[in-house]
């Protein structure tokens, strides 16, 4: 379909919010479970576990996106 033109990419803060957003819950979970004294070694280990899942998927997002820019870019 040579007549439809490409549609505008998303703006950087609308496809940013999501991985900072995971980031910032992964940090959280972080801060909860270095300040909590009552916590149970599996429960931390859990809860660590998940943050290191949420900052490194946001991490991973955000430079899959800068990447695709780049591609885009170059075309």
């Amino acid at each position: 379909m040579s007549g439809v033109p490409e549609p505008e990419p998303p703006s950087p803060t609308d496809v940013l919010k999501y991985p900072v957003g995971m980031i910032v819950i992964g940090l959280a979970l972080v801060f909860a479970v270095a300040t909590s004294r009552d916590l149970g070694q599996p429960l931390a280990g859990i809860l660590t576990a998940l943050a290191a899942v949420s900052i490194l998927g946001g991490a991973a997002l955000i430079a899959a996106w800068v990447l695709d820019r780049r591609r885009r870019g170059e075309e």
